[in-house]
Formats: structure tokens, C-alpha cells, sequence
């Protein structure tokens, strides 16, 4: 997936003049992957990306979110640069735009652009590809030429070309902050193959174009003639820098790669990642006074018979002074009565005939208007009522109060054997009509 976005009308300032004639440069932007990542870390990064494109140049911008874009290439600038001019030959002919510029974040270290001599008194006529064949130009570039008049590199637009450059002109834009008053840039192409020139342009503003002032230039500074250059200056703080580059001569087509780097404050790091949430504590076993069976509600819950009991739950944390299963392991059910208990009915509670292995249970009974909080109050307490000699326990509830929770606690009277278990049941005992 992409996003197209068209950027603010208000950044649209890069233009061309040629010779009697102005033309608006509609200025078409790609981008991969790697260069939006590089703005995961602000509160919007599809925000931030497209807001830092539309600050240089942009009427058409197109910004990958995913790691799914078409630039697989990473080897070097020009392998990249070639990469993109196939793809939007291929893909984007019916786009219009002068030139394309593709921001990266691959690291590839440098710009890179195809440049172009030509005829009709345009110097560097690869701006004019993509209108005369949209689908096999060389219109990919990220700076240009300039002719510098006889003022000396002046570039000024007035509307009248007696006094405007002899050929159209692109150019790169740096704006240069308070915090970096006094830093040294260097700008140059001394990784390229190929004559360029190098003209820096300087203003207050990005939109004064007739108050442009030449800052500076440079032919041969990489140490070779008829080669690239290399340019050092010392920055102004808050004011714009323009860096024009063309071809020494309009019959070569080189590729050259522009580097710009300063020696300015570096980025703030990015903020640490926040530590993960702790974990949330292990829930209660189940059966014990905090995570009790819960039975299903009402009279339509019941009757119930639990599954076999054979391991208990520590002692319950809340105690009936009354009764001998204090201190003992537990294990515990929970039941909420509700509001269609009939009137007389009694609840009763019992393991009779579901002991096995030897165990000897006994139960206690508590209740609370609410499910997980007191006061509870103690309702009973049995460990026998089966019958002679049989094991197991008994208890009547003679009231049920409606929407109370109880809890049923069943205990070992003694440490159970091993593989002895207990079930629960419990029913309501509905009160007999007489006729």
C-alpha cells in the first residue's frame, strides 16, 4: 500500500525559465520503505514524512508505509537511481512532472542524478524528457544547472528576461537554523565521474527570489581539472541555501552524486522504549476462597453435584469461630440465590453416599450480599447426618434469602488418603403444599 498525497500548494517553489518564457516544474516525489521508517518515532509519521518533503519540493508525493515497495536494489545511488527511472517509465508515464526526486533512507550516503546536454538553448535538457516521452525519460534527478549571469552567479526573477539566467535552472534547498550559526558545510561530487559546477545561492526567506545573493562557487575542488567539485563555507544562522549544480559542458550526460554534510548538532536520541507492563499475578487455583467453583445462578442452577474433590485449597481467610473446619484446607463453591426463590424453601447440602478412599468431609456454609467482598455471615456446619456409620456430611439451610451469595466450603475432617475423594451436592427442598 501507498499514500498519494498532493502537497501544500504553498511549497510548490521550484520553477524553470527558459529563454522569453516561464513554466511552472511540476515536481513529482517517490520515496521507500527505509525513509519512512525513519519517522516511526513521532506522534504521526505519515504526518511528519509528508510535512518534511512538502518543506523542500513536492506537487506530486507518494510515501510507502510498507516495507512492500519497488526499490529492492541497495547496492549504490546510481544502481537505486537507475532502479527508479525503470520503474516510473514503466509505471507512472501518465503522472505529469518535470522531474521526479526520490527521498531514501537506505543510507546510500549520497544523492544521485542523471544530467543531460542538449539543444534548443536548454543546457541541461533532461527536465524536458518527460514531456516529449513520458515512458523513456531521464527526467530522475535531484539537482541541476544554472547559468549564472554577468552579475556573477545573481539569481533573481523579475518577470523580465533581460535580466534573468540564460537557461532554465534546479536546485537543491538547505535551510540552515539558529543552532547551526557558524558550522562549516562542505558540499561536493567528488565520489562522481564528470565536470560539474557548483553555484550556492543564500536568502532570508525560501519565497524571496529577488533577494537572492550569491554565496559562493566552485569548478574543480576535488584536486583534479575538468572534474568535480568540492565547496566549504560557514553557515548563517535561519536563512536558506540554495545549491545549483549543472554540467561543465552540454554535450556530456553524466550521473553525479551531491553530498552535503556539516558539522551541526546531531539529532536528539530517539526516546527509550517503555518497559513493558508487568505481568498480572497468577490467578487463584481453582476451588480456593478467591477463585471458588462457581455454580450456576438461581433456583435453575440447582440441583448440582460437583466433580470429585481429592485436593483442597489452603484454610479459608475468613473464619467461624463456632465451627471445627477452622484452620483446615478447603475447597470452596460459590452460588448466587437469586430473586425467584420460593418463599419456605430450604437449601440442602450434602456428600452423602459420593465419599470414597476413606475420606471424611465435613462443610461449612457462609453468605454475603456481594460476590467478592463481606461482611459474611456464618450460616452452618455439619461432618455427619448420612446415617450410621456411613461417611459424609448433611446440613439444612431452613431459610434462603433471596439475591445473597453463599459460599460452600468443603473440608477433610483429617488428612485425606490418598486417592480419596468427596462430591458435593446441594438442592432446594421446596416447602409441601397440604391440600
Amino acid at each position: 500500500m501507498s499514500l498519494q498525497e498532493r502537497a501544500p500548494s504553498s511549497t510548490r517553489r521550484l520553477n524553470q525559465w527558459v529563454i522569453n518564457s516561464s513554466y511552472q516544474a511540476n515536481i513529482a516525489v517517490e520515496t521507500d520503505w527505509e525513509f519512512y521508517s525513519a519517522f516511526l518515532g513521532a506522534p504521526d509519521p505519515k504526518v511528519e514524512a509528508i510535512h518534511y518533503l512538502a518543506s523542500l519540493i513536492g506537487c506530486y508525493l507518494r510515501l510507502w508505509d510498507t516495507p512492500y515497495d519497488p526499490w529492492q536494489d541497495t547496492s549504490n545511488s546510481g544502481a537505486v537511481l537507475d532502479e527508479l527511472q525503470a520503474y516510473w517509465n514503466a509505471n507512472m508515464a501518465a503522472q505529469k512532472r518535470t522531474v521526479v526526486y526520490m527521498a531514501s533512507g537506505k543510507g546510500l550516503s549520497s544523492g544521485v542524478a542523471f544530467m543531460n546536454g542538449g539543444n534548443d538553448n536548454l543546457q541541461w535538457s533532461t527536465a524536458c524528457d518527460s514531456h516529449r516521452s513520458p515512458g523513456r525519460s531521464n527526467d530522475y534527478a535531484i539537482c541541476g544547472y544554472v547559468a549564472t549571469d554577468s552579475g556573477g552567479g545573481l539569481f533573481k526573477w523579475n518577470g523580465l528576461q533581460s535580466s534573468n539566467p540564460a537557461a532554465m535552472s534546479w536546485d537543491i534547498m538547505l535551510f540552515a537554523n539558529a543552532t547551526m550559526a557558524g558550522k562549516w558545510l562542505q558540499v561536493d561530487t567528488c565520489t562522481s565521474s564528470g565536470d560539474t559546477l557548483l553555484t550556492v545561492l543564500v536568502a532570508s526567506s525560501p519565497g524571496g527570489r529577488g533577494n537572492w545573493t550569491a554565496c559562493g562557487g566552485d569548478d574543480d575542488g576535488c584536486g583534479t581539472t575538468a572534474g568535480p567539485f568540492k565547496m566549504n563555507f560557514q553557515l548563517t544562522g535561519n536563512w536558506y541555501y540554495f545549491f545549483l549544480v549543472g554540467p561543465h559542458s552540454n554535450l556530456a550526460r553524466p550521473k553525479f552524486s551531491l553530498r552535503i554534510s556539516n558539522q551541526g548538532p546531531s539529532p536528539p536520541p530517539s526516546p527509550k522504549p517503555r518497559p513493558p507492563p508487568p505481568r498480572p499475578p497468577p490467578a487463584a487455583p481453582q476451588g480456593s476462597w478467591g477463585n471458588p467453583v462457581v455454580v450456576a445462578n438461581g433456583v435453575s442452577g440447582l440441583p448440582y453435584m460437583s466433580a470429585p474433590i481429592s485436593a483442597f485449597q489452603p484454610a479459608l481467610p475468613v473464619n467461624c469461630s463456632q465451627y471445627a473446619s477452622n484452620g483446615r484446607p478447603a475447597y470452596t463453591f460459590q452460588w448466587f440465590s437469586g430473586a425467584a426463590v420460593p418463599s419456605g424453601a430450604k437449601l440442602v447440602i450434602n456428600s452423602c453416599g459420593t465419599t470414597t478412599g476413606g475420606m471424611v468431609p465435613s462443610v461449612s456454609v457462609r453468605s454475603s450480599s456481594a460476590a467478592n467482598a463481606g461482611p459474611y455471615t456464618c450460616l452452618g456446619y455439619s461432618s455427619s447426618g448420612c446415617g450410621a456409620g456411613v461417611p459424609g456430611f448433611r446440613l439444612v439451610l431452613a431459610s434462603v434469602p433471596r439475591n445473597t451469595y453463599f459460599r460452600i466450603a468443603v473440608h477433610p475432617v483429617s488428612t485425606a488418603p490418598a486417592g480419596a475423594s468427596v462430591r458435593l451436592k446441594f438442592a432446594l427442598q421446596l416447602p409441601q403444599v397440604v391440600g
